[in-house]
Parts: C-alpha cells; structure tokens; sequence
C-alpha cells in the first residue's frame, strides 16, 4: 500500500487492480468509494457479479445511483439538519451503473488481518436514498472502531429502488431486484473482503427502515438453512424495521401497482412495453407526479417463501440479533396524516369494521386527539409490535442472542417533535452529533450507541452478552430523560412503550389485520 498526501493506493489481490481511496480522519480511515459489484443486463432483469476490473480503479468519488424521485427536501425536513450539514456532493444517476459499494477500512488494516465487517443497508420506503448521503457516512463509526482499539471494516450498498428494483411484469420478472442486488453486494464481500484485511466469516447485515426490512428478508432467505452460498453473515442489527413492517405481498399485487405506473407513460403500448422503453426519467416524473408510495417485497417462492408466513423461521446460521425502534417513529407519516380531516380519519378506520372500533377505542382517536391517536397506532402497528414480535420469536430459539434496544435520546436540531423520531439513531450511530453540535446528553448517548454496535459486531459468540453488558431478559435504553444510557428490565418497557396496549388489542387482532390497518 502507498500513500500520498490525501489519498492510498491499494493493490487487491482477488479484484486484480490498485484501488486508490481517500484517507480521512487524521489518517485514520481510507475510504473507497464507488466500487461497482454487479452489472445490470436491462432493466428488470437480475444482476450479476462483476469478475474482471481495470489494472487501475479511482475511489475517490461516490458512483452513481439508481433512478428515483428527489428526496434531498424530505430528508432535510426529517433530521432539520443545519445548512452545513445538508451539503452533497451532485448525486449522478446511472440505470445501469449504480450498483456501487463504498468501503472504510483502518488505515492499518491489510490482507491477514481477519477484522470483522459491518455492512451496512440504507433506507428510503424502498423508492428513494442512496449509501452516497452524507449522513450515512461510515467513516466517523469506522475512525471511532480505531480509537476504540476494536477496528472494524464499513461497507455500504448502492442498490436499485423504486419500479426499477421492485416492479413486477405478469411474468414475475423483477420480483425481488433490489434484494438480489444485495445479496450480490454480500457474495461480493464474502469473495473480495480478505484482500482489505476483513474476515468473511464475520459479517454482520444492518439495515435502518427499509434497510432493516430488507436485513430481515435476508434473514427469512428461502432454503438458506440447506444451502451455505446464502449465509453471508453472522449477525443481524434491525434499526427501525422487521420484514412484518412491510409484509411482503404476492406477485400479483406488485404487478398491478407496476402497470399502474407504466399506465401513465405516453403511448398507446401495453403498460409494461412502456415501462421496459421508456428513458428513466420520464419514468420517475410519472412516480413524483403520482406520489410515489412504498415498495413492499414480493412473494416470489425463489428469495422468499410463497405464501410468506410471518414469524416461522429463524436461520441457523444466525448467531443473533440486535433490534430496536424510536418512540416516534411515525413521524415520517405525519404530514400525510395531519393533512388529513379528523373526520376522513374516523371514517378511514371505521370502514375496517369491528377492528377500527377497536382501534380508534385503544388509541383514543376521537374528538381533538384524532391525529395524535392515529399516528400513535402507525407506529405501534407499522413499527414497534413488528419489533415486539420479532423479539419474541428469535427469543423461542436457544441459544440464539436477543439484543433489544430503545432510542429516546431527541433531535436538538428538532425540538418540536414528539421525541425520538424515526431514523434518529442514525445521526447518533454516524456520528454527526459528535462534533456538529454542542448537546452533552446527545454526545453521552451517541458515544453509547457507537460502542455497543461495536461490541455487537466484533465480540464473539461466547463473549456477546458479557461484552454489551445485557442479555435476552432486559433491554438498552438510549435517552429518555437526555443523555441517559442504561440497561432497563423487561417489566420497565412498558414505561417507554405501549406494551399492554399491544399485546391485547393488536395481539388479539393479529398481523395480518393490523398491517391491513396500517396500510
């Protein structure tokens, strides 16, 4: 490896090329980016892996990303970062260049170092983001694994979103894109890893919102139990999400929403005929036109069983998980359901029959507390009993680890949100807050976090719960009051969360019926 001032070159044995990255962080970090893992033959069609690379490769600037409506306002109105924070570099869209990794290596790290590797799933309602947003930097955590003498490998992954990842054509074609292309992502690390000093054998998947929902559906991988070539991690961290938080659907429903994009393309062609020719970015104009809504998986009975039954399977090659949520996750909701009358809200839950009684009777939702109420019940039902229920399922399989955390620690850049709002525990895991903001109490919980996922990620097996310093029976608080970092009981969750209202009512309704009620 040479270096000179700013940047490192990298000469990988199995990827055949001299890799030159960015050093970063008082020399800390040498981070290279835009590392292109798959091709993509068409659109709608699988991708595979890249084999050969050029002698040389510049990784000094992020690749490109998938086609997909802007969503830089919407991001900015979620974490009301200060203006030097909302700075990006000009994000480039390239349909058939985009799926690209970004690697953070310790500056030390080299080939025979065996570290362990975390990988990392962005999230965006499967429609939007990208690795490339500042605010998923992985640097900061990686600069952090150094300092803390438990150096640690960082990768994200560039994957397709929107139509272009999740559309479905009536011949199934495109079912599960995105997921494959990171399952592609994962057998590229598995095969190329050991040339930046990781090991392959211990990868832990993470993945916020979305991210975490697509975590989860590799967790749910069919046969992967019978076949070694899909277990390509050790460990798991859902942040904000499960596969239950979007249960995945059959074919047939991702077709139609698909046609119903492809409908609006000019042209008197079938919808898929126009989807397949149109230039992108006449395709997202139709998906911003038509307000984009989330992409959910499908049952294809080729990644994910047909018919998915939730709540069935835990892998065996799967040493364990650590989950959690935010006490307001259904922020990102609310602009939708405050724009909504209380009266259509009423009316929206009642048309669920007996179950809307119910609900609107649990949650309160009449009179001035409608709105309050129902974003109550979306982040109940779309987030936190999916969470719940998670947990209770991996903990029926022993010897598997159950890591269950809480963030509560608030937004300072936000202080009218009703607390902890839903992907908040990204700007403390990245680090921003660190050095961004002059808030004791977000900088104790930041510092916290970073540190457990850190054990999470490199302890052994045997280590794990005395490492994290909690096990199965209790439960990591993060804030709530500020600053606060403990290990809570069981009994005390119902002081954070609404337990008890969960697991009587959504219980007694069921997962299916509640995630009808969120939709």
């Amino acid at each position: 490896m040479s270096t000179t001032a700013a940047t490192s070159v990298l000469s990988h044995p199995t990827l055949k090329s001299k890799l030159t990255g960015r050093v970063l962080l008082d020399e800390k970090v040498i981070q290279y980016s835009g590392i292109k893992f798959g091709n993509i033959p068409a659109r709608f069609a699988r991708s595979t892996l890249v084999e050969n690379y050029p002698p040389e490769l510049d990784c000094t600037k992020y690749g490109p990303i998938a086609p997909q409506i802007s969503s830089l306002q919407a991001a900015n109105a979620i974490w009301a970062l200060p203006p030097e924070f909302q700075k990006i570099e000009a994000l480039v869209i390239d349909e058939f260049e985009c799926l690209n990794l970004i690697v953070s290596v310790p500056k030390e790290a080299k080939e025979g170092n065996s570290l362990p590797v975390l990988v990392f799933i962005h999230g965006g309602s499967n429609k939007v983001g990208s690795a490339n947003v500042p605010l998923y930097d992985m640097s900061i955590l990686c600069a952090h694994s150094v300092e803390k003498s438990k150096p640690v490998i960082m990768v994200a992954i560039n994957y397709r979103v929107s139509v272009f990842g999740f559309g479905v054509l009536s011949d199934g074609t495109g079912a599960n894109n995105g997921l494959y292309d990171q399952r592609l992502a994962l057998q590229w690390i598995q095969k190329h890893i050991r040339g930046f000093g990781g090991d392959p054998t211990r990868v832990t998947l993470s993945g916020e919102s979305a991210g975490a929902f697509g975590t989860d559906a590799h967790l749910h991988a069919k046969w992967s139990d019978e076949r070694p070539e899909l277990q390509l991690f050790r460990r798991a961290i859902l942040f904000s999400g499960s596969l239950m938080s979007s249960r995945p659907r059959p074919a047939a429903v991702l077709n139609k929403v698909t046609r119903m994009y492809g409908a609006e393309l000019g042209g008197e062609e079938d919808p898929e005929e126009k989807l397949k020719r149109a230039d992108w970015k006449e395709i997202v104009g139709v998906l911003d036109k038509m307000q984009e809504g989330i992409w959910v998986y499908t049952e294809d009975g080729e990644f994910l069983e047909k018919p998915f039954k939730p709540y069935t399977f835990v892998p065996k090659w799967c040493d364990g998980i650590m989950i959690g949520d935010c006490d307001y996750e259904s922020l990102i909701f609310a602009e939708q359901v405050l724009a909504t009358s209380p009266t259509a809200l009423v009316s929206a839950f009642k048309t669920l029959g007996t179950t809307g009684e119910k609900i609107i009777k649990a949650y309160d939702i009449s009179g001035h507390n409608v709105h309050a109420g129902a974003l109550r019940f979306i982040s109940d039902g779309f987030f936190i009993f999916p969470t719940e229920r998670t947990v209770d399922h991996w903990r029926l399989n022993r010897g598997k680890h159950v890591h269950r955390y809480l963030m509560d620690q608030r937004n300072p850049w936000k202080p009218e949100a009703h607390g902890a709002h839903h992907a908040i525990d990204l700007l403390y895991l990245f680090g921003i807050l660190s050095f961004a903001y002059n808030n004791e109490g977000g900088v104790k919980v930041g510092r916290a976090f970073q540190n457990d996922i850190l054990k999470f990620v490199t302890a052994e097996k045997e280590e794990l719960d005395q490492e994290l310093g909690w096990d199965e029976k209790n439960i990591r608080a993060y804030g709530g009051p500020d600053g606060f970092v403990g290990v809570i009981s069981s009994e005390q969750l119902g002081e954070r969360r609404r337990v008890d209202l969960m697991r009587t009512v959504l219980t007694e309704l069921g997962d299916e019926v509640v995630a009808k009620a969120v939709g």
